[in-house]
């Protein structure tokens, strides 16, 4: 099993999981939809919030850092992804109406 690292955007009201947000070792990122009715396009303006803070994608950002693998240093992915949680957070956004808090989370794969 593969460790995963992402942001897990939540329901502020309820706490019904909305979306996620992957941290792929290459430095993509892949973003889900958990709420079922939803569209992908909903993080749009999770992803246009990222695109103002940095519009250079991860693998471009840290090229240089990359091992023999093409995977970036985990601290690197987690940093990046406490940033990005913490801008959601303090950007107070809402998602297809639903205002989301943001959390970064890791599970097994």
């Amino acid at each position: 099993m593969k460790s995963k690292l992402g942001v897990l955007l939540k329901s502020k009201e309820s706490g019904e999981q909305i979306g996620v947000i992957e941290f792929e070792p290459d430095g993509m990122l892949i973003c889900s939809i958990i709420k079922k009715g939803l569209h992908v396009f909903s993080l749009r303006s999770v992803m246009n919030l990222l695109d103002e803070k940095d519009p250079q994608p991860l693998y471009k950002k840290y090229e240089a850092q990359k091992d023999e693998k093409g995977c970036l240093p985990s601290d690197i992915l987690r940093a990046e992804a406490e940033v990005c949680a913490k801008m959601i957070n303090v950007a107070e956004l809402n998602i297809a109406g639903i205002p989301v808090d943001a959390s970064v989370v890791e599970w097994q794969a």
